[in-house]
Formats: C-alpha cells, sequence, structure tokens
C-alpha cells in the first residue's frame, strides 16, 4: 500500500489505476465473495462520491443510528449496528467527510416538541407539531434536522 501511495504521489500511477488496483486486492484477499452489507454500503459510497464528483463538490455523509436503548434485545441491534460500522469504515477509506448525528422522525425540528401523527394512510404518515404547528411527512422529518445541522457541520469542516 505504501508503494501504491508514493507511485501515485510522484504521478507514475493514475486514480483509475489505483482503483482497479484496491479492488483486485479487495477480491483476492476477500475471496470475492461478500455479504449483502458489505455490497450495499459500496454501492452506496460510490453513489455518494459519483454524485459529489459531478457537482464539484466535497461530501458529507450524515449517519443516523438508532440508540442501543431502543434497539437492545431486537434482531435489529446487531445489523444496524454492523452497518454503520462498515459505512464508517468504508468512507474513511474513501477519505468521505462523515457524522454520527441522531436524526429523530418524532421530534419538531423547529420548537423540539413531540410530535403526533395525523393521519396515517397506505403511502403517508403526516406527523403535526402541537406547539408551533410544523407539519410534513415522518420520512421527511429526519431531512429537516439534516438542515438544522447543516450549518454548524460547514462551521466544524472549515
Amino acid at each position: 500500500m505504501m508503494l501504491r501511495d508514493n507511485l501515485y504521489n510522484q504521478g507514475c500511477l493514475t486514480q483509475r489505476q489505483i482503483n482497479v488496483y484496491s479492488s483486485l486486492i479487495r477480491m483476492t484477499l476477500g475471496g470475492g465473495v461478500k455479504s449483502w452489507i458489505q455490497q450495499t454500503v459500496d454501492r452506496i459510497v460510490m453513489r455518494v462520491r459519483r454524485i459529489a464528483r459531478r457537482h464539484g463538490k466535497e461530501p458529507l455523509v450524515l449517519i443516523d443510528v438508532p440508540n442501543d436503548e431502543s434497539l437492545r434485545g431486537s434482531s435489529l441491534q446487531r445489523t444496524l449496528r454492523s452497518f454503520a460500522k462498515y459505512l464508517e469504515n468504508v468512507l474513511s477509506w474513501y477519505g468521505v467527510y462523515w457524522e454520527e448525528r441522531r436524526l429523530y422522525s418524532t421530534v419538531c425540528p423547529r420548537c423540539e416538541a413531540g410530535l403526533k401523527l395525523v393521519k396515517a394512510t397506505r403511502h403517508a404518515r403526516i406527523m403535526a407539531c402541537p406547539r408551533c404547528g410544523f407539519e410534513e411527512e415522518r420520512d421527511n422529518v429526519p431531512l429537516h434536522w439534516a438542515l438544522k445541522y447543516l450549518p454548524a457541520l460547514k462551521g466544524e469542516a472549515s
């Protein structure tokens, strides 16, 4: 790996050659058979890097992992934690900035009061805040939390 990095720094290897070399090493060392977690994480990271490169931006990944108390004893505990850890490792390998933050779906991103279920259909669960009037689909509420954290994250990264 050090030899490869030295050759890259001297301009003898291109990024494409390094990617091919790295994938060959991974296939030979790993036996070529990856778990569904590894396959999914690899697809996510490649897509994030491709989108960031297309827009000329540095990627930032927020990882929302539920707290351990809510998962303890469930069948998802090991799956979600191993998925998050593998994602963090692969993002670090590629030099992508990531941060683990809790993005709530039942807490109002404006006033931090508890959201109440207003309407539930087959395709959507509409949540509303009784204090400030915020209303959004439950699956979209974490996006508002991410947008709320974004200015603070930009300040930390610079």
